[in-house]
């Protein structure tokens, strides 16, 4: 491959595709054509955006101590989004969905935005109880006035409106730029809807979602631009801070639960980082550990291809934090026992003392801005490795 070789006992031969990832500094186990063959097929369609879903606990979510209202912005998927496009790949993260547990600083509106300035609530507005993909999803009012308006930073041309539906009598309206209203109502069946919302011309838009009737629920809203032929490669952060590797397995919502909003919403590429985490933070047993991982591959698979990242460094002491590298093992193990690639973040990272000393951490588990960054890098080249294989 672009005349790049190896030699093995005295004979030559191509390098690859996984010692190209090595050689620029990440190491990536596994990765086949035959297990990336829908999310390439997604991309080279001309038709739609392809889908990358991004769970995991609050590294995905983008928490950083001192991140304020960019932690949102200065998450791994949406500065991979960026990378991309750099890369003249049309890509966008220009998307919500659930209250990412406030950031670790508690579920109210309030600690939302504190760390996602592209949201603001008003009124009744606020996360609610049920979990779903990125957390506990809102209520856009209870019965009185209530308005949620998101304002993705990128230009885009249309909204996707993930809520919950249910009971008949459920019913909120959005405008685009303070436009004229549409209601929408709930239909009476247990799922999650999508309204697709045209916002006009390419350019930043702001879409209000408020309260008209009953308690509407929403999931989230992804933003995107599809101009003309353009179609992106769209990234979800579905990440929850503080959540251990059986929440990302959550089912207790019958309408709206992370694992149904999963299935309906269908990504084209799940990629599964950090599940370790929180469960040697919480003394989860690794075989425990194991099998949630291994159903969220299950489940991944269900829709798209999968892609594990292994855990990032953990200088705590709490719970079975000193043994995290028996968990990291763990996480290689099951995922090649699923036929799925691997992408050795930790091992990139080199040590918690190493990547600390080069700015990479805000504290002893989150990455700040330029550890997110170096993370998105890592992705970046992955996903132009993809197109390529």
């Amino acid at each position: 491959m672009d005349g790049i070789r190896v030699v093995r006992g005295g004979a030559t031969r191509p390098m690859m595709e996984s010692e190209l990832l090595s050689a620029a500094g990440i190491s990536i186990r596994n990765l086949k054509p035959s297990n990336t063959l829908r999310i390439r097929a997604a991309m080279a369609n001309p038709n739609r955006a392809a889908l990358v879903a991004c769970l995991g606990p609050s590294p995905t979510a983008g928490q950083s101590v001192g991140g304020g209202a960019a932690q949102a912005v200065n998450s791994w998927p949406m500065q991979l989004a960026r990378m991309l496009q750099a890369q003249g790949i049309a890509a966008g993260a220009n998307n919500f969905f659930g209250d990412k547990a406030g950031y670790g600083q508690g579920q109210t509106a309030a600690t939302f935005m504190a760390g996602d300035g592209r949201v603001v609530l008003t009124g009744t507005a606020q996360p609610t109880s049920f979990g779903t993909v990125g957390g506990n999803g809102f209520v856009i009012g209870t019965g009185g006035a209530g308005a949620l308006v998101f304002t993705p930073p990128d230009p885009v041309t249309k909204f996707d409106i993930y809520w919950r539906d249910g009971s008949a009598g459920q019913t909120f309206s959005y405008a685009v730029d303070n436009g004229s209203t549409t209601n929408v109502a709930s239909s009476g069946t247990a799922q999650v809807a999508r309204t697709t919302v045209n916002a006009g011309a390419r350019g930043t838009h702001a879409l209000t979602l408020s309260w008209v009737a009953g308690t509407p629920r929403l999931v989230g809203v992804h933003a995107y631009d599809d101009t003309g032929t353009r179609r992106e490669i769209s990234i979800f952060n579905w990440g929850i801070s503080g959540v251990r590797s059986a929440g990302l397995l959550n089912d207790t919502d019958p309408n709206a639960s992370l694992l149904k909003a999963w299935t309906a919403i269908a990504p084209d590429l799940s990629i599964l980082g950090d599940w370790a985490i929180n469960d040697w933070r919480q003394s989860v047993p690794i075989d425990t550990f194991q099998a949630n991982l291994a159903a969220g591959i299950a489940q991944g698979k269900l829709s798209g291809d999968v892609i594990v990242a292994t855990p990032l460094w953990d200088n705590g002491t709490v719970g079975l934090t000193a043994q995290q590298d028996a968990y990291a093992a763990a996480t290689i193990a099951t995922a090649l026992a699923a036929d799925v690639p691997v992408l050795d973040l930790r091992s990139a990272w080199v040590s918690y003392a190493a990547a600390n000393a080069a700015g990479l951490y805000s504290d002893t588990v989150h990455p700040s801005a330029t550890g997110y960054a170096l993370e998105a890098a890592s992705w970046a080249e992955l996903f132009r490795r993809l197109r390529g294989i």
